[in-house]
């Protein structure tokens, strides 16, 4: 028999969709790198029997191996929560040495290459790129937190994102293995190497203003793939 869910919300709601539109038409967008790894619900109950559960996007129970409900329940500033989010190796990722020429910077061969020999020199740093991304050492699974869906048994889909993720930053500290994703609003520019050196390929644009909707997906939020530059 399944045991009481640490919140009624992780029982019955299903993390929001991406709604495959264009991310250029997300109104006012927030973004953020796409992170790889399983996508879940976590609920968290304070009190006298603290406790925590983690189902992913089907409403199945996960098994934490990792020690991850422990810092969890050390994180939360509440008396229960609702986190949208993912299990990851992505936030735990060893970069000592890699900055952001890494490893593989082009050599003046390269840089050469990509001048006189056009796509052949573009496919050649794209290369280089992916090697590099490949030289990122897996760390251990965390939990990072993209969106609050509940905070103190109260929902709050229908407060706008940014307020969400305003209010996730008070009640949800980070550690070794709980973290909040980042997010910045356009321009992009000065991240989107950063993000793309160590190791992402996709962003997410979610809608500043835009409302959670429980297992459905939302127009307002979309995904691109990070340009190679």
């Amino acid at each position: 028999m399944r045991s009481p869910s640490a919140s009624p919300g992780v029982a019955t709601w299903r993390p929001q969709l991406f709604g495959g539109g264009n991310a250029k038409k997300v109104v006012d967008p927030l973004i953020e790198p796409h992170w790889e790894g399983d996508r879940v619900l976590v609920g968290v109950i304070m009190g006298d029997d603290p406790r925590v559960e983690i189902v992913d996007e089907h409403g199945t129970p996960i098994v934490d191996e990792a020690g991850i409900s422990a810092e969890l329940l050390a994180a939360t500033r509440a008396s229960s929560l609702v986190v949208d989010g993912y299990l990851t190796t992505q936030a735990t990722r060893s970069i000592e040495g890699l900055g952001l020429d890494g490893p593989h910077a082009p050599s003046v061969g390269d840089m050469t290459a990509q001048m006189f020999l056009g796509s052949a020199g573009r496919r050649r740093r794209a290369e280089l790129a992916d090697a590099q991304a490949q030289d990122l050492a897996a760390g251990p699974l965390a939990f990072v937190a993209v969106d609050l869906l509940a905070v103190d048994d109260v929902p709050i889909l229908d407060a706008p994102l940014l307020e969400r993720k305003r209010i996730l930053e008070g009640v949800l500290l980070e550690s070794d293995l709980v973290r909040r994703t980042a997010f910045v609003r356009l321009p992009i520019d000065a991240w989107v190497g950063t993000w793309r050196s160590i190791g992402f390929r996709t962003m997410a644009y979610k809608a500043a203003n835009g409302r959670y909707l429980p297992g459905e997906k939302n127009p307002g939020w979309a995904t691109v793939a990070i340009p190679r530059r």
